[in-house]
């Protein structure tokens, strides 16, 4: 049974939420300055494809805080490179111990 890593990241100043004083108030809740990068994991089993959808395991390093989420379903396009398609992950601001009155 195989392993599949593969890694994520984004840089936190190229979010862009159609509003600068929300945008910046973002970037300065989730301490953008100090963790300017959100980085994500990810871990897929060989296995663990089902037809059009694979479960992952994700690890999420976001404002300076460590999430993991165990079999988060992707769709699963069949390229050549075994790419899928993430599109919501099921995080929370508690996950990464930001309070949500700060924005």
């Amino acid at each position: 049974m195989a392993i599949s890593r593969s890694n994520v990241s984004a840089c936190m100043k190229s979010f862009d939420s159609g509003d600068s004083n929300r945008h910046l108030r973002m970037i300065q809740v989730a301490r953008g300055a100090e963790f300017p990068m959100v980085i994500i994991r990810t871990r897929l089993l060989e296995s663990a494809s089902t037809g059009t959808s694979v479960k992952v395991d994700l690890e999420v390093q976001f404002a300076g805080q460590t999430a993991h989420f165990a079999q988060v379903s992707v769709r699963d396009n069949h390229g050549r490179k075994r790419q899928a398609t993430l599109r919501t992950i099921p995080a929370t601001l508690s996950d990464f111990k930001i309070d949500p009155h700060r924005f």
